[in-house]
């Protein structure tokens, strides 16, 4: 077996990533709050040469979640962020991951993730403290990336201290339910976000599964696009090229090409 070397690892971005670049990439922190849409997100950026990981999720590895997230039948019942921390150093053996199996709940709690942050994907379960997150990375200057995997097709909202708010994408700082939320980021930005004509079709039996269930339908189409989207976004924002702050929205849909 080859002795490992990140020089090796990176060897092929060099067409598209600079040295300046890559160092950065090196050394900023990235903390993934939910590790179930964050599991391929992470794999990918630590392919790319991320070395900086905290992973928190509390949440054990599901059948259901194989669809599209980057476990396997063998890790069903282990925690997530302790699986994924050991995919990471699979990838990079020098890696340094810190997985927290535990529930973020409260002001606290997102107070200290936030001081160990240079960004954070937020994937945590729809709530007070989704919305509360981001709010405070704002005012930490902290850039705070929200996902959403939409089946065949993927949606991020980047927030940082010079962006809009919650208030200017939704209308409302936190809606009540995870309907509501849906409802009013696909009608109220139906215009500029020219999704898919099927999805929209679909919305009102989306919206009705996710009132009965209490999640929504995912495929793992829509989990790499969020992965592509997320990366290729944080690359432009640690190179200082302009990238689309809230209340802007990047949607990528390939059902319809």
């Amino acid at each position: 077996m080859s002795a490992f070397t990140y020089s090796d690892l990176i060897s092929r971005n060099y067409a598209y990533i600079n040295e300046e670049l890559q160092t950065k990439i090196k050394q900023t922190r990235l903390v993934f709050i939910g590790c179930g849409l964050s599991s391929g997100i992470v794999e990918d950026f630590a392919r790319i040469g991320f070395t900086k990981f905290v992973l928190i999720d509390f949440d054990v590895v599901e059948l259901s979640n194989m669809n599209r997230q980057h476990y396997y039948f063998n890790e069903v019942g282990l925690n997530k962020c302790e699986v994924l921390k050991g995919k990471v150093i699979e990838i990079n053996p020098e890696a340094k991951v810190e997985a927290i199996n535990r529930k973020i709940s409260g002001a606290k709690d997102i107070d200290w993730l936030l001081c160990n942050a240079d960004i954070v994907i937020n994937t945590i379960d729809f709530g007070e403290d989704y919305f509360n997150l981001v709010s405070q990375a704002q005012k930490k200057g902290v850039l705070a990336i929200c996902p959403l995997n939409l089946g065949f097709g993927g949606m991020i909202t980047c927030f940082n201290k010079y962006s809009g708010t919650f208030y200017d994408l939704l209308g409302v700082e936190q809606p009540e339910t995870r309907t509501d939320y849906y409802l009013r980021l696909f009608v109220r930005n139906r215009d500029k976000l020219k999704i898919a004509e099927y999805f929209y079709k679909n919305l009102i039996q989306l919206t009705n599964r996710i009132q009965q269930k209490g999640y929504q339908p995912q495929m793992c189409i829509g989990a790499n696009i969020v992965s592509a989207l997320i990366i290729t976004t944080v690359v432009k924002y640690l190179n200082n090229d302009r990238i689309s702050l809230a209340p802007e929205i990047i949607y990528k849909d390939f059902f319809s090409i």
